[in-house]
Parts: structure tokens; sequence; C-alpha cells
């Protein structure tokens, strides 16, 4: 359906239907936004709402139960894990420490 162009593909079914889409990318569905006001309402406003990802198998296992920051729900654990990673993995000093090796 995307082709080999999904961009492409996904202005096309943007003229034609909206800005805000739902599409099934295999049996996962998918919001797909064209419009930058639009975006803004989902990335900032409503962000809370789609912070979190699908649970599978996969992820379960890969990633100790999703206990990681990326498939780790939004929620107190996932602020702790973000404050830890933030002041303590990539500050600047941290940050610089690396540029060396």
């Amino acid at each position: 359906m995307l082709g080999s162009l999904p961009h492409r593909s996904l202005q096309h079914l943007a003229k034609r239907y909206g800005s805000i889409m739902s599409i099934h990318l295999g049996n996962v569905p998918v919001i797909v936004v064209s419009s930058p006001k639009v975006a803004e309402l989902f990335l900032k406003t409503h962000d809370h709402n789609f912070a979190n990802w699908p649970k599978t198998k996969v992820s379960q296992c890969m990633t100790y139960g999703a206990k990681d920051l990326a498939f780790v729900e939004y929620g107190p654990y996932w602020r702790h894990v973000w404050k830890f990673c933030t002041t303590e993995l990539i500050c600047p000093s941290k940050v610089r420490a690396f540029a060396l090796l």
C-alpha cells in the first residue's frame, strides 16, 4: 500500500482523507498526522496519551519486563528513570568525559 516512497503515499492519503488518519501497519494500529497544527496537539498538548508503546513479548523479553526508558509506561517510574538519565548519564560533564574516548 505505501510502496517504495511511503512519505509520498501518506501525502496522497492525507489529501484524500484529511490530516489525521488511522491505518494499520501489519496488525498495529497507527495514527498518521500530516498537519503541523495537529502534530503540535499530539506531541505537546496530549503527549501523555500517546507516550506508551504497545506491549509485545519481544519488548518484554529484551527490556527486562519493559523496564527501560524506551518501553516503560509513562508515569512515576518513567520520570525517575528519565531524571537519572539526564542527571547522571547524559549530563554535560559525562558527555565531555566520553568525548575523549
